[in-house]
Protein backbone atom coordinates (compact mmCIF):
# COMPACT_ATOMS: atom_id res chain seq x y z
CA UNK A 1 0.00 0.00 0.00
CA UNK A 2 0.71 3.62 -0.51
CA UNK A 3 -0.41 6.89 0.59
CA UNK A 4 -1.09 8.19 -2.76
CA UNK A 5 -2.40 6.68 -5.44
CA UNK A 6 0.15 6.43 -8.90
CA UNK A 7 -2.43 7.57 -11.70
CA UNK A 8 -2.49 11.06 -12.14
CA UNK A 9 -6.17 10.47 -12.47
CA UNK A 10 -7.40 9.98 -8.85
CA UNK A 11 -8.05 12.52 -6.19
CA UNK A 12 -5.91 13.53 -4.36
CA UNK A 13 -7.06 17.07 -2.71
CA UNK A 14 -9.20 20.01 -4.31
CA UNK A 15 -9.09 20.01 -8.20
CA UNK A 16 -5.99 22.81 -9.41
CA UNK A 17 -6.46 22.79 -12.68
CA UNK A 18 -3.62 20.18 -13.06
CA UNK A 19 -5.57 17.79 -14.58
CA UNK A 20 -7.75 18.28 -17.30
CA UNK A 21 -11.42 18.24 -17.78
CA UNK A 22 -12.24 14.74 -19.10
CA UNK A 23 -15.67 15.22 -19.92
CA UNK A 24 -19.18 17.00 -20.07
CA UNK A 25 -22.30 16.16 -18.34
CA UNK A 26 -25.45 16.44 -19.67
CA UNK A 27 -28.97 15.85 -18.54
CA UNK A 28 -30.84 16.57 -21.75
CA UNK A 29 -28.94 13.48 -23.96
CA UNK A 30 -31.12 11.72 -26.15
CA UNK A 31 -31.06 7.78 -26.41
CA UNK A 32 -31.24 4.68 -24.88
CA UNK A 33 -31.64 4.74 -20.92
CA UNK A 34 -27.84 3.85 -20.63
CA UNK A 35 -26.63 6.19 -22.59
CA UNK A 36 -28.79 9.14 -20.54
CA UNK A 37 -27.60 8.28 -17.20
CA UNK A 38 -24.41 7.94 -18.60
CA UNK A 39 -24.21 11.05 -19.99
CA UNK A 40 -24.42 12.37 -16.17
CA UNK A 41 -21.52 10.65 -14.74
CA UNK A 42 -19.84 13.13 -13.20
CA UNK A 43 -16.15 13.76 -13.53
CA UNK A 44 -15.23 12.56 -10.08
CA UNK A 45 -11.37 13.85 -10.25
CA UNK A 46 -12.01 17.58 -11.51
CA UNK A 47 -15.64 17.95 -11.36
CA UNK A 48 -17.21 20.43 -8.76
CA UNK A 49 -19.49 18.81 -6.31
CA UNK A 50 -21.67 22.25 -5.96
CA UNK A 51 -22.55 21.31 -9.94
CA UNK A 52 -23.51 18.14 -9.40
CA UNK A 53 -27.16 16.72 -10.30
CA UNK A 54 -28.82 13.76 -9.21
CA UNK A 55 -28.93 10.42 -11.23
CA UNK A 56 -32.54 9.03 -11.31
CA UNK A 57 -32.94 6.28 -13.92
CA UNK A 58 -7.04 -8.84 -1.25
CA UNK A 59 -7.07 -12.10 -2.42
CA UNK A 60 -6.31 -13.16 -6.38
CA UNK A 61 -9.07 -12.67 -8.77
CA UNK A 62 -9.70 -15.87 -10.77
CA UNK A 63 -8.50 -15.79 -14.72
CA UNK A 64 -12.03 -15.56 -15.63
CA UNK A 65 -12.88 -11.97 -14.61
CA UNK A 66 -9.16 -10.36 -15.21
CA UNK A 67 -9.35 -7.31 -16.62
CA UNK A 68 -8.39 -6.25 -20.01
CA UNK A 69 -5.84 -3.87 -20.87
CA UNK A 70 -6.83 -0.40 -22.42
CA UNK A 71 -4.54 -1.08 -25.63
CA UNK A 72 -7.00 -3.91 -26.36
CA UNK A 73 -9.87 -0.75 -27.75
CA UNK A 74 -7.28 1.35 -29.08
CA UNK A 75 -9.59 1.12 -32.08
CA UNK A 76 -12.55 1.80 -30.52
CA UNK A 77 -14.06 5.51 -30.97
CA UNK A 78 -14.12 7.55 -28.03
CA UNK A 79 -17.31 7.14 -26.02
CA UNK A 80 -19.76 10.23 -27.34
CA UNK A 81 -22.79 8.87 -28.13
CA UNK A 82 -25.30 5.85 -27.43
CA UNK A 83 -23.69 4.12 -30.22
CA UNK A 84 -20.57 4.32 -29.39
CA UNK A 85 -21.30 3.58 -25.56
CA UNK A 86 -22.75 0.53 -26.85
CA UNK A 87 -20.09 -0.83 -29.15
CA UNK A 88 -17.59 -0.37 -26.25
CA UNK A 89 -19.83 -2.01 -23.27
CA UNK A 90 -20.47 -5.05 -26.08
CA UNK A 91 -16.67 -5.01 -27.29
CA UNK A 92 -16.01 -5.52 -23.64
CA UNK A 93 -18.82 -8.01 -23.05
CA UNK A 94 -17.59 -10.65 -25.57
CA UNK A 95 -14.09 -10.68 -23.98
CA UNK A 96 -15.69 -11.91 -21.06
CA UNK A 97 -18.11 -13.98 -22.30
CA UNK A 98 -15.13 -16.01 -24.08
CA UNK A 99 -13.54 -16.11 -20.18
CA UNK A 100 -16.57 -16.76 -18.52
CA UNK A 101 -16.89 -19.94 -20.43
CA UNK A 102 -15.48 -21.52 -16.98
CA UNK A 103 -17.82 -20.22 -14.67
CA UNK A 104 -21.21 -20.07 -16.77
CA UNK A 105 -22.62 -23.63 -18.50
CA UNK A 106 -25.70 -21.57 -19.51
CA UNK A 107 -25.18 -19.61 -22.13
CA UNK A 108 -28.05 -16.82 -20.94
CA UNK A 109 -26.46 -16.60 -17.53
CA UNK A 110 -22.95 -16.18 -19.20
CA UNK A 111 -23.61 -13.46 -21.38
CA UNK A 112 -26.45 -11.65 -19.22
CA UNK A 113 -23.03 -11.76 -16.44
CA UNK A 114 -20.62 -10.26 -18.97
CA UNK A 115 -22.94 -7.47 -19.94
CA UNK A 116 -23.33 -6.19 -16.06
CA UNK A 117 -19.54 -6.83 -15.61
CA UNK A 118 -18.43 -4.74 -18.87
CA UNK A 119 -21.10 -2.12 -18.09
CA UNK A 120 -20.01 -1.74 -14.10
CA UNK A 121 -16.40 -1.92 -15.61
CA UNK A 122 -16.63 1.01 -18.15
CA UNK A 123 -18.81 3.21 -15.88
CA UNK A 124 -15.86 3.13 -13.09
CA UNK A 125 -13.37 4.10 -15.59
CA UNK A 126 -15.75 6.99 -16.78
CA UNK A 127 -15.65 8.03 -13.24
CA UNK A 128 -12.62 7.55 -11.64
CA UNK A 129 -10.22 7.92 -14.63
CA UNK A 130 -8.92 4.50 -13.96
CA UNK A 131 -6.14 3.13 -16.34
CA UNK A 132 -3.80 0.40 -16.36
CA UNK A 133 -1.12 2.12 -13.91
CA UNK A 134 -4.02 1.45 -11.55
CA UNK A 135 -4.75 -1.85 -11.67
CA UNK A 136 -3.13 -4.59 -10.50
CA UNK A 137 -0.79 -5.99 -13.33
CA UNK A 138 -1.08 -10.06 -12.05
CA UNK A 139 -4.98 -9.25 -12.79
CA UNK A 140 -4.69 -7.64 -15.94
CA UNK A 141 -5.11 -9.66 -19.38
CA UNK A 142 -2.81 -9.22 -21.64
CA UNK A 143 -4.71 -10.96 -24.63
CA UNK A 144 -2.44 -9.38 -27.73
CA UNK A 145 -5.64 -8.86 -28.78
CA UNK A 146 -6.57 -5.35 -30.60
CA UNK A 147 -10.45 -4.84 -31.36
CA UNK A 148 -11.08 -2.89 -34.46
CA UNK A 149 -13.46 0.00 -34.70
CA UNK A 150 -16.41 -1.85 -35.20
CA UNK A 151 -15.31 -4.32 -31.76
CA UNK A 152 -14.59 -7.20 -34.25
CA UNK A 153 -11.39 -9.28 -34.89
CA UNK A 154 -9.45 -9.23 -38.24
CA UNK A 155 -8.30 -12.79 -38.01
CA UNK A 156 -8.37 -16.13 -35.75
CA UNK A 157 -7.44 -14.76 -32.04
CA UNK A 158 -4.79 -17.89 -30.74
CA UNK A 159 -6.30 -18.62 -27.52
CA UNK A 160 -9.81 -17.19 -27.42
CA UNK A 161 -12.19 -17.73 -30.53
CA UNK A 162 -11.98 -18.36 -34.23
CA UNK A 163 -13.14 -14.57 -36.03
CA UNK A 164 -16.53 -16.77 -36.65
CA UNK A 165 -16.57 -17.76 -33.24
CA UNK A 166 -16.11 -13.86 -32.15
CA UNK A 167 -18.62 -12.58 -34.48
CA UNK A 168 -21.47 -14.72 -33.55
CA UNK A 169 -21.07 -14.02 -29.69
CA UNK A 170 -20.66 -10.38 -30.55
CA UNK A 171 -23.95 -10.65 -32.10
CA UNK A 172 -24.91 -12.30 -28.54
CA UNK A 173 -23.54 -9.99 -26.67
CA UNK A 174 -25.23 -7.14 -28.81
CA UNK A 175 -28.78 -8.56 -28.30
CA UNK A 176 -27.99 -8.77 -24.01
CA UNK A 177 -26.96 -5.58 -24.15
CA UNK A 178 -30.43 -4.04 -25.88
CA UNK A 179 -32.34 -6.22 -23.72
CA UNK A 180 -30.47 -4.07 -20.81
CA UNK A 181 -29.83 -0.57 -21.59
CA UNK A 182 -32.79 0.38 -20.83
CA UNK A 183 -33.92 -1.17 -17.88
CA UNK A 184 -31.04 -2.79 -15.86
CA UNK A 185 -27.93 -1.20 -17.35
CA UNK A 186 -28.30 2.27 -16.14
CA UNK A 187 -28.51 0.71 -12.34
CA UNK A 188 -25.43 -1.35 -13.15
CA UNK A 189 -23.78 2.31 -14.47
CA UNK A 190 -25.12 3.76 -11.05
CA UNK A 191 -23.46 1.04 -9.18
CA UNK A 192 -20.16 1.16 -11.05
CA UNK A 193 -19.26 4.74 -9.68
CA UNK A 194 -20.02 3.49 -5.76
CA UNK A 195 -18.14 0.35 -6.01
CA UNK A 196 -14.64 1.58 -5.76
CA UNK A 197 -15.27 4.14 -2.25
CA UNK A 198 -17.55 1.15 -1.16
CA UNK A 199 -14.83 -1.54 -1.63
CA UNK A 200 -12.49 0.46 -0.45
CA UNK A 201 -14.53 1.35 3.26
CA UNK A 202 -14.53 -2.72 3.63
CA UNK A 203 -10.78 -3.03 2.63
CA UNK A 204 -10.28 -0.17 5.91
CA UNK A 205 -12.79 -2.14 7.54
CA UNK A 206 -11.26 -5.51 7.29
CA UNK A 207 -7.91 -4.85 6.40
CA UNK A 208 -8.48 -8.21 4.64
CA UNK A 209 -10.55 -8.45 1.14
CA UNK A 210 -13.53 -6.52 -0.71
CA UNK A 211 -16.06 -8.06 -0.42
CA UNK A 212 -16.46 -10.70 2.52
CA UNK A 213 -18.89 -11.14 5.31
CA UNK A 214 -19.70 -9.95 7.85
CA UNK A 215 -18.97 -6.17 5.69
CA UNK A 216 -20.47 -7.16 2.51
CA UNK A 217 -23.43 -4.32 4.34
CA UNK A 218 -21.32 -1.64 3.16
CA UNK A 219 -21.78 -2.96 -0.55
CA UNK A 220 -24.93 -4.40 -0.26
CA UNK A 221 -26.84 -0.90 0.90
CA UNK A 222 -25.70 0.72 -2.36
CA UNK A 223 -27.10 -2.10 -4.20
CA UNK A 224 -30.03 -1.79 -2.42
CA UNK A 225 -30.47 2.25 -3.17
CA UNK A 226 -29.69 1.69 -6.85
CA UNK A 227 -31.03 -1.83 -7.40
CA UNK A 228 -33.93 -2.71 -4.58
CA UNK A 229 -34.75 -6.14 -3.78
CA UNK A 230 -37.42 -6.91 -5.95
CA UNK A 231 -36.15 -6.35 -9.67
CA UNK A 232 -35.93 -8.71 -12.32
CA UNK A 233 -32.52 -10.03 -13.23
CA UNK A 234 -31.16 -10.67 -16.27
CA UNK A 235 -30.05 -13.67 -17.60
CA UNK A 236 -31.74 -16.07 -15.00
CA UNK A 237 -28.62 -14.67 -12.35
CA UNK A 238 -29.58 -14.57 -9.09
CA UNK A 239 -28.96 -12.03 -6.51
CA UNK A 240 -26.03 -13.69 -5.20
CA UNK A 241 -24.24 -14.21 -8.73
CA UNK A 242 -25.51 -10.36 -9.37
CA UNK A 243 -23.63 -8.76 -6.43
CA UNK A 244 -21.06 -10.96 -6.72
CA UNK A 245 -20.25 -9.52 -10.63
CA UNK A 246 -20.90 -5.67 -9.27
CA UNK A 247 -20.12 -5.69 -5.56
CA UNK A 248 -16.81 -7.85 -6.16
CA UNK A 249 -15.61 -8.62 -9.41
CA UNK A 250 -15.62 -4.98 -11.43
CA UNK A 251 -13.72 -3.13 -9.32
CA UNK A 252 -11.46 -6.23 -7.32
CA UNK A 253 -8.34 -5.42 -10.10
CA UNK A 254 -8.13 -1.64 -9.01
CA UNK A 255 -5.41 -1.51 -6.56
CA UNK A 256 -5.90 -1.92 -2.72
CA UNK A 257 -3.97 1.80 -2.11
CA UNK A 258 -6.35 3.58 -4.39
CA UNK A 259 -9.57 1.99 -3.21
CA UNK A 260 -8.28 2.40 0.61
CA UNK A 261 -7.71 5.91 -0.45
CA UNK A 262 -11.13 6.52 -1.95
CA UNK A 263 -12.65 5.01 0.94
CA UNK A 264 -11.52 7.02 3.26
CA UNK A 265 -11.64 10.80 1.15
CA UNK A 266 -13.81 13.26 2.21
CA UNK A 267 -13.39 14.56 -1.07
CA UNK A 268 -14.81 11.57 -2.06
CA UNK A 269 -17.72 11.79 0.36
CA UNK A 270 -19.14 14.97 -0.44
CA UNK A 271 -18.85 14.11 -4.52
CA UNK A 272 -20.80 10.76 -3.80
CA UNK A 273 -23.58 12.68 -1.51
CA UNK A 274 -23.57 15.24 -3.95
CA UNK A 275 -24.86 13.65 -6.85
CA UNK A 276 -27.40 11.38 -4.18
CA UNK A 277 -25.59 8.33 -3.55
CA UNK A 278 -25.88 8.46 0.36
CA UNK A 279 -26.03 4.59 0.81
CA UNK A 280 -22.10 4.87 -0.61
CA UNK A 281 -21.02 7.87 1.15
CA UNK A 282 -22.16 7.29 4.75
CA UNK A 283 -19.61 4.64 5.40
CA UNK A 284 -16.78 7.32 3.92
CA UNK A 285 -14.52 8.60 5.50
CA UNK A 286 -13.34 5.02 7.21
CA UNK A 287 -11.38 4.82 9.95
CA UNK A 288 -8.65 2.24 10.40
CA UNK A 289 -8.41 0.42 13.65
CA UNK A 290 -5.78 2.46 15.59
CA UNK A 291 -8.35 5.46 14.60
CA UNK A 292 -10.79 4.10 15.41
CA UNK A 293 -9.96 3.64 18.75
CA UNK A 294 -8.56 7.00 19.51
CA UNK A 295 -11.64 8.66 18.13
CA UNK A 296 -13.63 7.03 20.66
CA UNK A 297 -11.56 8.00 23.40
CA UNK A 298 -11.27 11.06 22.22
CA UNK A 299 -15.71 11.38 22.23
CA UNK A 300 -15.35 9.70 25.71
CA UNK A 301 -13.33 12.21 27.18
CA UNK A 302 -15.03 15.58 25.50
CA UNK A 303 -18.42 14.00 26.37
CA UNK A 304 -17.57 14.03 29.57
CA UNK A 305 -15.73 17.06 29.81
CA UNK A 306 -19.16 18.69 29.05
CA UNK A 307 -21.32 16.83 31.62
CA UNK A 308 -18.76 16.98 34.73
CA UNK A 309 -18.11 20.25 34.72
CA UNK A 310 -21.67 20.99 36.70
CA UNK A 311 -19.97 17.92 39.36
CA UNK A 312 -16.81 20.32 40.36
CA UNK A 313 -14.21 17.70 37.52
CA UNK A 314 -12.43 19.85 35.06
CA UNK A 315 -11.49 17.48 32.33
CA UNK A 316 -8.47 18.43 30.17
CA UNK A 317 -9.49 17.46 26.47
CA UNK A 318 -5.47 18.22 24.76
CA UNK A 319 -4.00 14.97 25.13
CA UNK A 320 -7.56 13.11 23.81
CA UNK A 321 -7.40 15.45 20.70
CA UNK A 322 -3.64 15.53 20.28
CA UNK A 323 -3.98 11.54 20.00
CA UNK A 324 -6.64 11.22 17.84
CA UNK A 325 -4.94 13.76 15.54
CA UNK A 326 -1.40 12.47 15.41
CA UNK A 327 -2.95 8.87 15.00
CA UNK A 328 -4.75 10.02 11.72
CA UNK A 329 -1.75 11.55 10.23
CA UNK A 330 0.09 8.93 10.69
CA UNK A 331 -1.84 6.25 8.94
CA UNK A 332 -2.70 9.11 6.40
CA UNK A 333 1.12 9.16 5.91
CA UNK A 334 1.96 6.13 5.91
CA UNK A 335 -1.03 3.33 5.44
CA UNK A 336 1.11 -0.09 5.83
CA UNK A 337 2.06 -2.03 7.93
CA UNK A 338 4.72 0.10 9.61
CA UNK A 339 2.33 3.18 9.85
CA UNK A 340 -0.32 0.74 11.29
CA UNK A 341 2.40 -0.28 13.79
CA UNK A 342 3.39 3.77 14.73
CA UNK A 343 -0.39 4.16 14.50
CA UNK A 344 -1.28 1.03 17.62
CA UNK A 345 1.87 1.92 19.63
CA UNK A 346 0.50 5.70 19.92
CA UNK A 347 -2.79 4.48 21.24
CA UNK A 348 -0.76 2.02 23.61
CA UNK A 349 1.33 5.00 24.98
CA UNK A 350 -1.76 6.74 25.65
CA UNK A 351 -3.97 4.33 27.36
CA UNK A 352 -1.03 3.47 29.28
CA UNK A 353 -0.17 6.89 30.38
CA UNK A 354 -3.76 8.21 30.55
CA UNK A 355 -6.37 5.09 30.44
CA UNK A 356 -7.25 5.55 34.04
CA UNK A 357 -8.41 9.24 33.81
CA UNK A 358 -10.14 7.62 30.47
CA UNK A 359 -12.12 5.12 32.09
CA UNK A 360 -12.96 7.24 35.19
CA UNK A 361 -14.96 9.78 32.21
CA UNK A 362 -16.31 5.84 31.48
CA UNK A 363 -17.85 5.40 34.92
CA UNK A 364 -18.88 9.08 35.61
CA UNK A 365 -20.65 8.84 32.42
CA UNK A 366 -22.07 5.44 33.14
CA UNK A 367 -23.84 6.48 36.17
CA UNK A 368 -25.34 9.74 34.03
CA UNK A 369 -26.81 7.91 31.83
CA UNK A 370 -27.82 4.59 34.25
CA UNK A 371 -29.58 7.93 36.39
CA UNK A 372 -31.09 10.14 33.59
CA UNK A 373 -32.66 9.25 30.41
CA UNK A 374 -30.22 10.19 27.90
CA UNK A 375 -30.98 9.37 24.13
CA UNK A 376 -29.71 5.29 23.28
CA UNK A 377 -27.75 7.37 20.81
CA UNK A 378 -25.53 9.23 22.75
CA UNK A 379 -24.51 6.20 25.25
CA UNK A 380 -22.46 4.74 22.36
CA UNK A 381 -19.35 6.83 23.68
CA UNK A 382 -19.02 3.40 26.05
CA UNK A 383 -19.72 0.93 23.15
CA UNK A 384 -16.72 1.49 21.04
CA UNK A 385 -14.12 -2.14 21.57
CA UNK A 386 -11.54 0.31 22.22
CA UNK A 387 -13.54 2.14 25.57
CA UNK A 388 -14.94 -1.34 26.93
CA UNK A 389 -11.64 -3.13 26.71
CA UNK A 390 -10.38 0.04 28.37
CA UNK A 391 -12.81 0.43 31.23
CA UNK A 392 -12.46 -3.49 32.14
CA UNK A 393 -8.83 -2.39 32.46
CA UNK A 394 -8.95 0.20 35.02
CA UNK A 395 -11.88 -0.68 36.36
CA UNK A 396 -10.69 1.06 40.22
CA UNK A 397 -10.82 4.40 38.08
CA UNK A 398 -14.37 3.87 36.50
CA UNK A 399 -15.97 2.82 39.85
CA UNK A 400 -14.78 6.29 41.05
CA UNK A 401 -16.08 8.20 38.00
CA UNK A 402 -19.01 6.33 38.43
CA UNK A 403 -19.09 7.26 42.62
CA UNK A 404 -18.51 10.79 41.89
CA UNK A 405 -21.29 11.25 40.00
CA UNK A 406 -23.56 9.69 42.70
CA UNK A 407 -22.05 12.08 45.32
CA UNK A 408 -22.27 15.09 42.59
CA UNK A 409 -26.33 14.20 42.59
CA UNK A 410 -26.92 13.66 46.28
CA UNK A 411 -24.90 16.90 46.72
CA UNK A 412 -27.45 18.52 44.09
CA UNK A 413 -30.77 17.10 45.34
CA UNK A 414 -29.55 18.19 48.85
CA UNK A 415 -28.98 21.98 47.99
CA UNK A 416 -32.43 21.87 46.27
CA UNK A 417 -33.82 20.31 49.42
CA UNK A 418 -32.58 23.46 50.84
CA UNK A 419 -33.80 25.46 48.54
CA UNK A 420 -31.17 26.22 46.08
CA UNK A 421 -31.06 26.15 42.32
CA UNK A 422 -28.70 27.16 39.88
CA UNK A 423 -30.13 29.69 37.05
CA UNK A 424 -30.11 28.35 33.73
CA UNK A 425 -30.29 30.33 30.60
CA UNK A 426 -31.01 29.03 26.92
CA UNK A 427 -31.25 30.80 23.34
CA UNK A 428 -28.83 33.28 24.42
CA UNK A 429 -31.00 34.22 27.71
CA UNK A 430 -30.03 36.47 30.58
CA UNK A 431 -28.70 33.68 33.33
CA UNK A 432 -30.93 33.92 36.28
CA UNK A 433 -28.98 34.60 39.96
CA UNK A 434 -29.26 31.22 41.30
CA UNK A 435 -32.46 30.18 44.20
CA UNK A 436 -31.08 30.21 47.80
CA UNK A 437 -32.18 28.72 51.33
CA UNK A 438 -35.18 31.20 52.22
CA UNK A 439 -33.35 31.26 55.91
CA UNK A 440 -29.82 32.13 53.87
CA UNK A 441 -31.63 34.82 51.55
CA UNK A 442 -33.59 35.98 54.87
CA UNK A 443 -30.02 36.63 55.94
CA UNK A 444 -28.70 38.05 53.25
CA UNK A 445 -32.14 40.81 52.66
CA UNK A 446 -31.14 41.61 56.48
CA UNK A 447 -27.60 42.04 55.72
CA UNK A 448 -28.36 44.42 52.55
CA UNK A 449 -31.08 46.66 54.47
CA UNK A 450 -29.18 47.00 58.35
CA UNK A 451 -25.89 45.87 57.74
CA UNK A 452 -24.01 42.69 58.36
CA UNK A 453 -23.97 43.61 62.35
CA UNK A 454 -26.98 44.23 63.19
Amino acid sequence: MQAIPPSAGIIVDEPTGANPERHATSASATGSSSWRVFTQVPDMINGDSRAFSFIFVGNGLEAAYHYPKDAVFTNIPEIASDATLALRIVAEATLYYFRLATVYTDAAKRAAASVILATARVSSRRAWGFRDADMVDSQMWDTGIILGADGGVAADVPAIATSDEWDAAFAIIEEEYRDQKNTFAPKVIQMGIDMPACNGVTLVVTGVHHYVDPNKAICDTAYAQHIGEEVHLPGGLSEVEVKDLICHKASHVVKSPILTYLGRSQKVKEKLTAIGHGAAAVRIPAEFAPEKAASAMYNLVTKAAQAAVRANVVIDTSLALNLKTSVSAIVSADPTVTGMAAATKAVDDFKESSGADVAWCGGFMAALFEGTSAPRRSKSVLESYAVKGLLADNYQAYSEGFEHYGLYLKWSRAMVKEGHLNGHSLFGAEKPEAFMNPAAEMDAKLAATYGSGN
